[in-house]
């Protein structure tokens, strides 16, 4: 005999069946995300996004791209579903947001936070864009002086023309 079960038995197929359709979970602890979750959430093409993230539409945008290589963009995912709220902000709130409180961040929890591998992380310490307070505990400090130099938000005069 074969053992079935409903969908009531299994906690994330019963909240995905009662959510209207065409609707996706998302964590409440994810802050950042990449081009592609930005074209799922607005049905346009890549070339759409970035040119409204050129004309400063899209004002919480982030390029995690160091030296040649081709941009690493990552946007604020409040602004996508709250826009009216986040354009109030002032960067140093929205880098809070994204760094969250205390002196240092693990290591894992800003590749969530910024959507990014170990490698790149990696990286960034070795290339000295971001510093170690102790090992695996990145320094908060210079997280946030990373992203504001990644900002490319149209209150940063010569850091659009995000081309490829």
């Amino acid at each position: 005999m074969i053992a079935t079960t409903t969908t009531a038995e299994i906690p994330a197929l019963a909240a995905a069946a009662t959510r209207p359709a065409g609707t996706l979970p998302m964590s409440a602890r994810t802050i950042l995300v990449g081009l592609g979750t930005v074209r799922a959430v607005l049905g346009v093409d890549a070339e759409s996004v970035l040119a409204q993230v050129d004309a400063g539409e899209l004002k919480w945008v982030f390029n995690l791209a160091l030296g040649m290589e081709k941009r690493t963009l990552r946007f604020y995912l409040p602004e996508l579903s709250a826009p009216a709220e986040v354009s109030r902000l002032a960067l140093a709130e929205v880098i809070a947001r994204i760094t969250g409180a205390g002196a240092t961040i693990r290591r894992g929890e800003l590749e969530r936070r910024l959507v990014v591998s170990h490698v790149t992380i990696g990286r960034w310490i070795k290339e000295r864009h971001i510093t170690l307070a102790a090992p695996g505990l990145v320094s908060r400090p210079s997280l946030e002086s990373f992203l504001t130099t990644r900002w490319l938000g149209t209150l940063a005069p010569g850091k659009m023309g995000v081309k490829p």
